[in-house]
Order: structure tokens, then sequence, then C-alpha cells
């Protein structure tokens, strides 16, 4: 490696993930910037076809699913945003309900990159998922990383850092996606997760699990 080599490549710390350091402002609209568009199609939400503290598919619509008047295409209601960062908060409350939020924030040369964030889940955890892991584990629920970073190192040392850390007291990761996402799918399979049943509660989507026990020096796949 050369000087200019080693000069390019960015200095990549991480940190426990905490919602009110980030701040729901910044989360709200990375959100919103990262999930409006399909599959996800975060981008408006119809309380008359939903509720403010509903964050399924339910009554929400992409960018291309709208018009320019912003009114429901089911029931001609008014659409506000599907991501604000009132909406951040209720979230991250509805998240804490399910376990105890955790995730990790990386850095870049000081500067934010990206974070994965999730709960913790037991064996009492109601789970829709099959085969049910045995053990405690870990759901990620989002992943966000900045347009820069995805294609570079940061996004890969997030996720080493995530089977690292959360591999201490926990025996397998749950996450969920959609079934049109095929750069999350590929990403998924190239870390050893392996695809579950279909979520009988957001349409198109599958659950993935990943054990995080070790043999051999490398992560173990699902038995």
């Amino acid at each position: 490696m050369t000087t200019m080599d080693r000069a390019a490549t960015p200095r990549l710390i991480w940190e426990p993930f905490d919602p009110h350091v980030i701040g729901y402002e910044a989360l709200g609209e990375w959100l919103r910037e990262f999930y409006s568009i399909a599959p996800w199609n975060e981008y408006r939400k119809c309380y008359a076809c939903s509720n403010a503290t509903d964050f399924t598919a339910v009554g929400t619509w992409g960018r291309s699913q709208v018009g320019t008047d912003d009114s429901c295409p089911d029931c001609g209601g008014a659409l506000v945003p599907f991501w604000t960062p009132e909406r951040a908060e209720l979230f991250f409350a509805a998240l804490g309900a399910k376990g105890r939020v955790m995730g990790l924030t990386v850095m870049s040369d000081g500067k934010f990159a990206g974070c994965l964030w999730g709960y913790e889940i037991g064996p009492d955890t109601p789970a829709p998922w099959e085969p049910r892991p045995e053990g405690a584990g870990v759901y990620i629920d989002r992943i966000l990383v900045l347009p820069e970073h995805r294609n570079g190192i940061a996004l890969w040392y997030l996720l080493a850092m995530t089977l690292r850390e959360f591999g201490r007291g926990h025996d397998f990761l749950m996450t969920r996606t959609h079934i049109k996402a095929p750069m999350v799918r590929t990403m998924l399979q190239r870390l050893n997760f392996r695809e579950l049943n279909d979520c009988p509660i957001l349409p198109q989507r599958s659950y993935w699990a990943r054990s995080l026990e070790i043999q051999g020096g490398l992560p173990a796949s699902l038995h």
C-alpha cells in the first residue's frame, strides 16, 4: 500500500446507536430520503386509512404513486409525510416497547456515515417467523448508510462490527426485507443470512435469520 493509498483510506470508528444523539430531525430526513421510493414507498401516509402511530403499508404511498394534489388514491383523504421528526420519535418509542433498542453508528473521518438499529428478542418475544431460532437474538430493523458510503468500506465495516458486537451475548440475528429489494437480499446472502417465511403482516416481505455461533472462526449458518 502506498502513502497515497493510506491517505485515501478513511478512519472508521463505531459507537453505540442513540437516536437522541443523532436527532429525530436528521433521522426523519434520512428515512424520508431512503425509504420514500419503491419497494418501500414510505413517502406519504393517509390517516383516514390508518393513523399517526401506524408504520405499516396501510394507507402508505410512494413518490410515484401520488399526484400533485397529495390526496389518497384510495379514499381521497389528505396525505401527510410518512416520516417527520415527530413520527421518527414515535417510531422509536414503539420500537422500544418490543425490546431494548440497540445498534451501531459509524463515523468516517469524524463525520456520520451510517447507522444500524434494532431491538433485542428472546424466547418470549411474539414472532411471526419460522423456524424460530433458539436463544436470544437481535432483530435488525433498519440500516441507513449515506449515499456516498454505500459502495465503500463504511457499509461493510458497519456490518462486520454488527456481527462482532451483537455476537456478544446473542445467538442470532433476525431481519426482514422486501422481496423486490435485490441489493439488500444479495447483501444478506453474502453475510450468510438464510431466508425464512414470508411476513404475514406486511405484503411482499420475508424474514431472514443468521446464527451468531462461531465455528472455525466464522459465524455458522442456521441449522
